[in-house]
């Protein structure tokens, strides 16, 4: 059980491993309120618990950029910041995106636009559900904090755009923002799973010929046994884990190497006691002709 629980530890240190920090949640009600709501209606989402989200829509055939609020003196401590949320739309023009312009005093302003084919960062474009949007951006080490940040929704034709309410978040690394919202881990992070996981199987394999030369002697059977018992536990978590990841959509990065280490864990654990069983037999079998020839 020790294993299992180191196992444990492991994954739940790749989880936690988290360099995000919230500096404001942009609730759309309390912006409206404040006089600072430019576009769009608050609106009550009825799917699920999501509560409220601004409203856009646009019957205009001719492109058209809406500035949704501007956030005055954000309080951007970090070199990276985003905001991040869910956005839902029908009927979006192609080439339609989220843009923010950050004001640097000195400077002047500089846009994050979501231009990606896919991901947080993605294009607005035809139907969508509720999906994960960030808009990350990364600043010099000495450049100026910015003073403002402007939101924009930059639409190409007519549409319908729902937004939930933003987080303003600071990171460490900005690859915490350009991953999907509520993965456990990210694809990077994903690559010290895979090395928990070699290194958990590289343990298993030296204690495994370690058992079957203690079988083969008769030597420490509940050890032997134990040892096996330990590895398809751990499978087993894994698998259990697998189908945790995939009934909430966990990305291919999260939920792969939990089924691949699952399945091997526990394949080759269970093959192995059978083995393992006679091995044993044969030593106490020799054990017994030994006594008889005596």
């Amino acid at each position: 059980m020790k294993t299992v629980s180191l196992f444990l530890s492991g994954l739940l240190w790749v989880c936690s491993a988290s360099g995000e920090e919230t500096l404001r949640e942009l609730k759309w009600s309390e912006i409206k309120s404040t006089g600072q709501l430019l576009a769009g209606e608050v609106v009550m989402v009825t799917d699920g618990e999501r509560g409220e989200a601004l409203f856009v829509e646009s019957s205009e055939s001719t492109p058209t950029t809406l500035t949704l609020t501007r956030i005055e003196n954000p309080g951007i401590r970090k070199d990276q910041y985003a905001l991040v949320g869910q956005v839902r739309y029908i009927g979006v023009a192609p080439g339609s995106y989220l843009e923010t312009l950050n004001e640097i005093p000195g400077q002047g302003e500089f846009f994050t636009r979501t231009l990606s084919p896919s991901g947080p960062m993605g294009l607005l474009e035809g139907e969508s559900d509720w999906r994960p949007v960030s808009l990350p951006f990364t600043l010099t080490a000495d450049a100026p904090r910015p003073t403002k940040i402007t939101l924009n929704l930059c639409l190409r034709g007519p549409g319908k755009v729902w937004l939930s309410p933003l987080n303003l978040i600071e990171l460490e690394k900005m690859e915490e923002v350009r991953a999907t919202p509520g993965e456990w881990w990210t694809e990077r992070r994903g690559g010290y799973v895979g090395a928990l996981i070699g290194i958990l199987g590289g343990f298993y394999g030296i204690l495994g010929g370690l058992a079957g030369w203690l079988a083969s002697k008769g030597q420490a059977r509940p050890f032997a046994f134990a040892l096996l018992a330990s590895m398809v536990a751990v499978g087993a978590f894994s698998l259990l884990a697998t189908l945790i990841a995939l009934g909430l959509s966990q990305p291919y990065h999260v939920w792969y190497p939990l089924a691949l280490s699952g399945l091997l864990f526990t394949v080759i654990g269970l093959a192995m006691f059978p083995t393992l069983r006679g091995r044993y037999v044969e030593a106490e079998m020799r054990k017994m002709k030994a006594m008889d020839g005596i």
